[in-house]
């Protein structure tokens, strides 16, 4: 898979903004996530071992977060590696032609 993708500059950069998408969906399913259960311990009756719960879950938001974070930072580095390896082929195939000539 890893020499396709060194072979594909575009591939590297299509899968990369994949993950970048996947990253915004990851993040709003977190912040969806954290409104739930906000606004069930708001709107509802719970015991408190359910808050408790409630709690645990909320716990993991900065870490939920973080984990976008770093998907997205990951597909950028990707997109901007498919990026330079296509720019440093085309160079490598324009000197080529020029010392060809």
């Amino acid at each position: 898979m890893a020499n396709a993708f060194l072979s594909n500059p575009r591939a590297v950069r299509e899968e990369g903004n994949k993950i970048i998408d996947e990253s915004v969906n990851f993040r709003e399913s977190a912040d969806k996530i954290m409104e739930d259960v906000d606004y069930m311990v708001e709107h509802f009756y719970v015991s408190d071992g359910s808050k408790v719960l409630a709690e645990h879950i909320k716990s993991y938001k900065d870490d939920l977060y973080a984990m976008a974070k770093i998907m997205n930072e990951y597909g950028v580095f990707c997109v901007n590696f498919g990026s330079t390896v296509a720019i440093n082929e085309q160079k490598m195939v324009d000197e080529y032609n020029v010392n060809k000539n």
